[in-house]
């Protein structure tokens, strides 16, 4: 059988084609065909009848943009300073950041994460990038890096780069509540973050996090002298339930330092809680952001993915308010995908003088005006980022 094999001769590497053959016994690889240097090879394809270059294009401006948004925001170094010190390549901080583009921009899982990535311009955005090192194992080992302690620090670090590069005031607090379901079975005893309750998307069997008085109120046990149902006796908190009645449930307590304003104003920007409700609904978006699926079965990985998707909805909503501020009055997802339709072309065409080296370009294809002003608006014009 035929194979490609790799020789060093006078500092230099060179590739031939060998085949395997037992000789006394031994196998031994036979040279059929030398090939010369990489480069001489490469010269040879592209001069073949087929043409004289080879293009070959990729997903470019919603990562792009993103990337720039994370740049400026110093994603990687924040989160690398409370990672732990891990001298890895791509760092913790990297790895995190590449998690969140993909959360934004077409969510997949940890395995088939890199065969996405070689679809889109990452590579060339991050210079030294090996998509192939970048597995599922690889990627449950860099989460392993961010202790649940160390969250609240990172997150109160992006916060205020992000209310200090973003100019965002802070005259207006909304918070409101959801939760997600997850895969973690009954019997797994390594997570108490997750339990069961009411499931917003109907997976009622299913154990959720961010659920919030379901344990004040109800407890059940396991008794095995009984039979049927009766085994699983349960015991109903009234007292807990009397608390949620007269003190939660159905109580809309409005606090504000802003004595200026009318009961109307008031009014007006207690209900922008629905832009929360809308990320709640953009979170659960298969398209762009979806938190789902989620398969890790410990507090500790549920926490960094939930810190992955909010870092890739911290990108997103970076870009929009930039792109608002620009004129653009779509949504986010219509945002993101506009940016999708800037590829990326890489051509590849032989040596202008014999024994030189194939030439390498990069080239933006026609883009659409509407996402090129974009893009121009939103990305510098600096590398790594492929701008012609």
């Amino acid at each position: 059988m035929a194979s490609l094999q790799k020789v060093r001769a006078q500092g230099r590497t060179y590739w031939r084609i060998v085949e395997s053959r037992r000789i006394k016994g031994k196998p031994r690889a036979l040279p059929i065909l030398p090939l010369s240097t990489a480069d001489a090879l490469l010269n040879r394809l592209l001069a073949s009848p087929a043409g004289s270059f080879t293009v070959q294009s990729f997903q470019h401006g919603d990562v792009a943009a993103l990337k720039a948004v994370a740049d400026r925001l110093e994603v990687v170094t924040t989160i690398d300073r409370h990672a732990g010190g891990r001298a890895r390549s791509p760092s913790v901080g990297t790895t995190l950041l590449l998690a969140a583009i993909n959360r934004a921009v077409r969510p997949c899982s940890k395995g088939g994460w890199a065969a996405w990535a070689g679809t889109t311009s990452l590579s060339p955005l991050f210079p030294g990038l090996r998509l192939e090192r970048l597995t599922s194992p690889y990627f449950w080992e860099q989460m392993d890096g961010i202790e649940i302690a160390t969250l609240p620090a990172i997150e109160a670090a992006l916060t205020r780069t992000v209310v200090t590069e973003l100019g965002i005031e802070l005259d207006t607090l909304c918070y409101d509540t959801t939760n997600f379901f997850t895969y973690i079975a009954s019997t797994n005893e390594r997570s108490t973050l997750t339990q069961r309750g009411h499931s917003k998307q109907k997976r009622h069997a299913l154990r959720l996090f961010s659920g919030q008085y379901l344990k004040q109120v109800l407890s059940i046990r396991y008794d095995l002298e009984r039979q049927g149902a009766e085994r699983l006796p349960y015991h109903l908190d009234q007292d807990a339930i009397r608390h949620l009645e007269n003190e939660v449930f159905d109580k809309r307590l409005l606090i504000t330092d802003r004595h200026d304003w009318s009961d109307e104003d008031i009014l007006r920007a207690y209900r922008g809680q629905s832009h929360v409700e809308g990320a709640f609904r953009q979170l659960k978006d298969d398209d762009h952001l979806a938190v789902r699926p989620q398969y890790h079965w410990t507090d500790q990985k549920v926490h960094v993915h939930t810190f992955i998707y909010l870092l890739g909805l911290l990108l997103a909503r970076g870009l929009e308010y930039e792109a608002r501020r620009q004129g653009y009055a779509q949504g986010l997802s219509a945002l993101l995908e506009l940016l999708a339709t800037l590829r990326l072309a890489r051509v590849l065409s032989p040596a202008p003088t014999p024994g030189g080296r194939p030439r390498c370009t990069w080239q933006m294809e026609q883009p659409d005006p509407q996402a090129w002003l974009l893009f121009c608006q939103l990305v510098p014009a600096q590398p790594p980022f492929v701008y012609t």
